[in-house]
Order: structure tokens, then sequence, then C-alpha cells
């Protein structure tokens, strides 16, 4: 009864993808050739800035050191592929300012500055991802690592054009599945396979770009498969153990830890020196265990169907910088089985869209004016479901502007109104509005500072109002409130940045104070054999710094080595009943090297994690760790500079028993053993 047909699932994203693709088709059709063969010998179409620029949050201009407002961070290139995991999460876990949940080894979500779940936006190229990973930490995301191109981090100010809903941050997963430019030459690609050693992985991935004429077709397919990972030591922490002798747990390997996900995307575009149009369709299938210490295997199987659309002008008029114009379906169901019993069903079917207008980049101002809108019908099926059906629809416009005063100096402001209605057990309809107001101020030829003060409300979510019932992955029964309102928080962001030949680093402290603050609070009474957790609203604050750093030892062609150092510090406070709030990350440091010498690699580095004693009055404290990592990589044939490379990482090489504070599993799963990764990468 709860299984839909594969076919009839998939019917409508083909049925869309094949109107779109034909419609691009006869498009290209339609231009001449002198205007294809002038698309294809322009530079400014195949320069590959260019390409980042256009699927980038963050406009060209902002990018800038000037624009130091912007609190963003970009993983890519070969940071990436050293950075890739099974997870998103995993993935930031070393960005500053950056946590994950690591629930499992199949779900884990970022944090960003102490702020997780519905606070933490999570994108496609600019698109919610529109499945259920903000309603439980034990819901993965439905994306995968090993496709993504670069990844970006925004948080503070820069994030008030995603709303509410990013009052923490976003997080944009960029994998180019809809070319906006025609590549350079007739066809490109890539392809890497991998094998682990601590929970048997074996993982790969390819890529396939392909041009004729002004046409790009884009496909892509990937698969990842491992078993229950080993652990060094007991699956029970020492204090969890302390607190309930006689049980020690598993030893040595987690049971439940598997992982098998597999996926593909077709896609493609027609790109002209006017703009460009094109679709994509995404399916996922990502199955993986949910630790526990039940009896029964605790295990939940994703299934997400995805259409994308996508086009842009440029310069439609003289004024006007560029238009674009995004949309996405998604069709997502994701099963929960304890042992072979199918225990809930959550099901959701949504669609988003946004169209935004930029202007400037020759006079004093420049912004970018939008609007947005998406709908959400979510239902969890099943005894054990802990939320009623609901339908969420969503509307914003939104203003970003910057303002040259001076050579060197800028002033940054923008405003976003939405308008929420939560559709449930009883109606809520919300109204909220987001600002912000920032300077910055150059130092010097490669340095700035920057200040901003925000303004941001946040609606609450149907599973905040709604919930009712017991929610096995936290073990917590939980208690909407129907009768909350938004919380509203004011936030001070300063930073100071530079960047020159030898040196690039950025130095940021925040502070943001909350009222209405919707926060999980013990109610002291058991139900079904759970502890219950109302949603309520509370005061709050927090506040933290931090720190990355980048010194270029040698900087030569061929040759590269640099340090670099990292560091952040998060506290949250609830002052409603001046008590720490629950999963705040400890502070940590770290430093790594990373060279380049012809065509072998390297890179070491070595984090501390510091024990998190600032606990709330339900968590038990979580004891520190070292980790240290490492790879190399060799390009096989010296002559191609995209031969084969073959690369060899190694990861918790002490062999750490590490656990993740922000983790709800922190007591019962820590972080895999001592383990290698081998692979073999080629661009084609």
């Amino acid at each position: 009864m709860f299984e839909r047909p594969r076919a009839a699932r998939l019917f409508p994203l083909v049925a869309a993808f094949a109107l779109v693709w034909g419609a691009a088709v006869a498009h290209a059709q339609e231009d001449d050739d002198d205007d294809v063969i002038q698309v294809l010998e322009t530079e400014e179409i195949v320069a590959p800035r260019v390409q980042e620029e256009v699927r980038s949050l963050l406009p060209a201009a902002e990018l800038r050191v000037i624009d130091a407002w912007v609190p963003a961070s970009t993983l890519t290139g070969d940071r990436l592929v050293r950075a890739r995991a099974t997870t998103i999460g995993e993935v930031l876990r070393y960005e500053p300012g950056v946590a994950d949940t690591a629930f499992a080894p199949g779900a884990s979500r970022p944090i960003i500055r102490g702020l997780a779940g519905d606070r933490v936006r999570i994108l496609y190229e600019g698109l919610g991802t529109l499945d259920a990973s903000n309603t439980s930490p034990d819901h993965a995301i439905a994306a995968d690592p090993l496709t993504i191109r670069s990844a970006e981090v925004v948080r503070g100010p820069a994030a008030l054009r995603f709303g509410g809903n990013a009052i923490g941050g976003a997080v944009n997963l960029i994998d180019g599945r809809i070319p906006s430019e025609p590549i350079p030459g007739g066809v490109r690609g890539l392809f890497d396979m991998r094998l682990g050693t601590a929970d048997n992985e074996r993982a790969g991935v390819f890529e396939v770009e392909a041009r004729r004429g002004a046409m790009t077709y884009h496909a892509a397919g990937w698969f990842r498969r491992t078993d229950d990972m080993e652990i060094p030591g007991s699956a029970k922490s020492v204090a969890l153990r302390a607190a309930t002798p006689g049980d020690p747990g598993p030893y040595g390997t987690l049971p439940s830890s598997f992982v098998d996900s597999r996926g593909g995307t077709v896609g493609g575009s027609h790109a002209t020196s006017r703009g460009f149009a094109g679709a994509s369709i995404t399916a996922i299938r990502h199955d993986y265990g949910v630790p526990n210490l039940e009896d029964e295997p605790v295990s939940i199987e994703l299934e997400s169907y995805r259409l994308d659309v996508r086009g842009g002008l440029r310069r439609p008029r003289n004024f006007i910088q560029r238009v674009d114009a995004t949309f996405a379906y998604v069709d997502y169901e994701h099963t929960e089985f304890e042992g072979s019993e199918v225990g809930t069903v959550f099901q959701s079917k949504g669609i988003e869209g946004r169209l935004e207008a930029s202007h400037g980049g020759r006079g004093r101002w420049e912004g970018t004016l939008g609007v947005e809108g998406s709908y959400v019908d979510l239902e969890a099926i099943g005894d054990e479901a802990f939320i009623p059906p609901s339908q969420t629809t969503r509307g914003s416009i939104y203003l970003i502007e910057r303002w040259a005063v001076a050579r060197g100096t800028s002033l940054t402001g923008g405003a976003r109104a939405q308008f929420d209605h939560v559709d449930g057990p009883t109606t809520r309809r919300f109204t909220t509005f987001n600002a912000s107001v920032g300077a910055v101020q150059q130092v010097g030829r490669n340095s700035a500072a920057s200040a901003n003060i925000t303004y941001t409300e946040r609606a609450p979510t149907s599973t905040e109002l709604f919930a009712d019932g017991g929610h096995v992955a936290t073990q917590q029964y939980e208690i909407g409130d129907p009768n909350l309102d938004p919380e509203r928080s004011v936030g001070l962001d300063v930073a100071f940045r530079h960047d020159s030949r030898r040196f690039s680093g950025e130095v940021t402290g925040f502070y943001s104070r909350y009222s209405d603050y919707i926060e999980l609070i013990p109610n002291g009474v058991v139900i079904d054999m759970l502890p219950a957790y109302e949603f309520r609203a509370i005061d709050a604050y927090f506040y933290g710094a931090e720190l990355r750093g980048a010194f270029h030892v040698v900087r030569r062609p061929g040759r590269t080595v640099s340090i670099e150092v990292l560091a952040d510090w998060v506290q949250g406070r609830n002052r409603s009943q001046n008590s720490h709030l629950p999963r705040i990350p400890p502070f940590r440091f770290g430093i790594s090297a990373v060279a380049q010498l012809g065509r072998w690699g390297g890179d070491l580095r070595l984090v501390r994690v510091t024990k998190q004693d600032k606990i709330a009055a339900f968590e038990l404290p979580t004891d520190g760790y070292t980790m240290l990592d490492g790879g190399i990589t060799y390009q096989i044939m010296r002559s191609r500079p995209k031969g084969p490379v073959l690369y060899l990482r190694a990861l918790n090489l002490l062999d750490e028993e590490a656990r993740v504070h922000s983790s709800f599993l922190k007591d019962l799963a820590p972080l895999r053993g001592r383990s290698f990764l081998f692979g073999l990468r080629k661009d084609l």
C-alpha cells in the first residue's frame, strides 16, 4: 500500500522534461548559423570563471575583496576532491563555522554557527532540495556529494536572499546538470572509482557533457555501497556506559551503519550570447542504516525524482545585467523499516520557483530584485508517524543593493518580505520581514573590513506547530504548539579579510539575540515510554568567531606549498532558563599542509576538537578528540594535463574514538575508525 509504481512516479517528470527539451531544441533550430558561431567563439562564453558566476548564489561583484560583507566560503576543485564523503554534512565538517548532525553514515546535515534543521537551507543550484531532511536528523538530504562540483556556504547577512529559513545560513550545491554556457571543445567528462577499508566502501561516478552547435547535453551517474563500519572500541560512550551499567553495547563494528546509494541525471540546455534555457531530470535511491540499540535493525529507503528548469537573459536592457528564472518539482518518498516491517512512510511533493533581475555593474549602484514561491505537501503514514499531513505555501519578494560611496568604501542593504500559509490540523498564516544593512571599507590594496546588522524573522514549521507522537530517531515524544509565533533575531556580524600573493585569510565575529526562539524543551512527563518534549518559544542568544588562513610558502607553476589554519567557536544560551542550549559544537582548531610538486600532490590535516561540557540539562558531556587525516595523489601521465590520477586518502590515522557533540546519537555512534581510500580519477 505504500509503494507507488516507479513508472507512474516518473511520468510527470519525463513528460515535462520532454516538453521543455523540445522547446529548447526548436529554439536552437530557429537561430541562424552565424549566431551559433559567434557564441562559440566568444571568449566570455567559454571562461570557466563566468560559468561559476552564473550558477553561483553570489553575483560576481560580491566575490571580490571589497565585498567582504558576504560571509561565504566555497569548497571546490582539489579541496572538494579531498573532502568528498558519504554525506553533505561530512563534506563540510571542517569548514570554519560549520559542523554536522552526524546522525548516521548515510544521514548528516550541515550545522552553521550552532543552528540546524529548518534554520539552514540546503539548495541545489539556488532552489531547495524539497526533501524531508529538515524535519528530523535521521532524514538524509536527497543529494550525493560524488556529483557536486562546488559547495557554497553562505551565512550572516548574505543569507537574507533565502529568507527566514536561512536564519543560520544556506548551503548551495552546484553540479552543472543544466549547462549555462557551451562547453569548450566537443566532449568532456570524468570518472572516479574508489575503494575504502573501514566500511568496505565501493563507489564510483561518471559524468559526460557533449556540445552540438548551441546545444549542450549533460549526463551523470553514481553509486556508493558500504557495509557496517568499523569503530575504535565500544559503540556506547564512556559517559553512557557509566549511566547505564551492565550493557557495554556493540564493540568494533557499528551495527546498522551501511549505505547503498545510486542515482543519475540527464539534462541539457541551449545557449546563445543573449541567454540560455534548459532542463534536467534526476533520480536518486538512497538506502541506509540508522544505528540504534534495539533488537531489530532500523533502516531507511529513500527515493527522490526531480525536474529542474532554468533559463536566463543577458543584458535584456542597458541597466539590467541579467534576468534568471529557475523552477523545480520534486516527488519524494522515504520508508522507515524496523527489521523487515514498515514503520513510517514520508511522502512529499513540492514545487519551488525563483525569478531575479540584477542591475548595475557600471555605476555606483548594483543589486538584485527577486521573487520566490514554493508549495510542499508533506504526509507521514504509519503507526509511528509523529507529524500530521500538512501543506505549506510560501511566497516572498526581496531586494539587495550595494552602493559604492567612494573608492574603497561601500554600503550594503537588503530587505525581504515573506508570506507563509501552513495548513494542517489548523491553519496558520504568517507574514515575516528580514532586513540587513552594512558597510565595507577597503584597507590598503589587499584587505577589507566590514560590519553588518541584520534583523530576521522565521515562521514556525508544520513540525513545530503540529507534532504529536513518539519520534523513534531522537527517542523523544514531540509535542508541537499550534499557537507559536515567528521567531525573531537581531544580529551583528564583523569581519576582516586579506588576500595577497603570500597570505589569504579572514576572521569573523558574530552575535545574534533571539526572541521566541523555538526549541524542544523537556516537560518531565513520560509518554509511550519516551520522555516528552514540547516545542516552546524561549529567548536565546548565540555568539562566536571563525578564523581561516592560508600561507602560500611556494607559489610557482607546477609547484605550490601552502600552510592552512582554521578555528571556530560558538556559544548558545537559553536566556529564559539561564542555561546552555543543546548540541552546540565545541571549540576546535587545526592546521594543515597542502602541496603540489609536479606529478605528486599531498596534504596532511590535524584538527583538535575540544571537550564539550557546556551542556543542557538532559545532555551528557562529550570528550574531545584529535583527528589526523592525509592523502597522496600521483598523475600517471606527465604529458597529458588530464591524465589519470591515482590517489590514496587516510582518515582518522590515530584511530581516535571521536564523537560529534551535535549528533543526537553521539553516545551510541562514534565516527569511523582508521580507514584508507584508494581511487582512480580521470578527466576526459
